[in-house]
């Protein structure tokens, strides 16, 4: 359970990070793919692999594998 709610607030960091600095532009957008995996993970201070994992392939596919 604890693994979930630091996973959901990793990607609502992300996303809203991503959101202020786009604002309505479409111009030089940030996305997932401008994060560094390892910037997360030392932040969050993440030790999971299973998260380690979703954030890689979040990062990979643009955020797109965290949409269901």
């Amino acid at each position: 359970m604890k693994e979930l709610t630091l996973l959901k607030e990793i990607i609502r960091d992300v996303e809203s990070a991503n959101g202020r600095r786009n604002g309505d532009r479409t111009d030089n957008c940030l996305s997932w793919k401008n994060w560094q995996a390892t910037d997360i993970f030392e932040t969050y201070n993440v030790s999971s692999n299973v998260i380690k994992a979703i954030i890689r392939r979040a990062i990979k596919t643009d955020g797109a594998s965290l949409k269901y």
